[in-house]
């Protein structure tokens, strides 16, 4: 880790190592996917119920993950298409849907 100063205040930076192994990469794509979808099933929750605080949540949730992964995909770009990369995104997408509608569920009251 290593900190980085902006207009006199500390920035926190964490470098993330992109997984190089097929394993490594089908559990990166699934995790960011599952996170990714998860939120999206929670904020399309939040706003039909109307919760300004939680689509508030969940929409900068969102913005981040999307800039943090656009990031670190373009600057390992590079590589033609990876099956194990591509199998960890699209399953990791329907897990994190199927999971977070139980999950709101509970958080958001039915």
């Amino acid at each position: 880790m290593y900190v980085r100063v902006v207009h006199g205040h500390p920035i926190h930076e964490v470098e993330v190592k992109f997984p190089t192994s097929n394993v490594g990469r089908f559990f990166f794509y699934f995790l960011v996917q599952f996170i990714s979808y998860g939120l999206i099933v929670a904020n399309g929750r939040a706003y039909v119920q109307g919760s300004y605080v939680w689509t508030g949540i969940t929409d900068s949730l969102i913005a981040l993950l999307n800039y943090v992964v656009l990031r670190k995909i373009m600057k390992d770009a590079g590589e033609d298409l990876h099956g194990p990369s591509l199998a960890g995104y699209v399953l990791g997408g329907t897990s994190g849907s199927l999971v977070f509608i139980w999950l709101t569920k509970l958080v958001y009251g039915a």
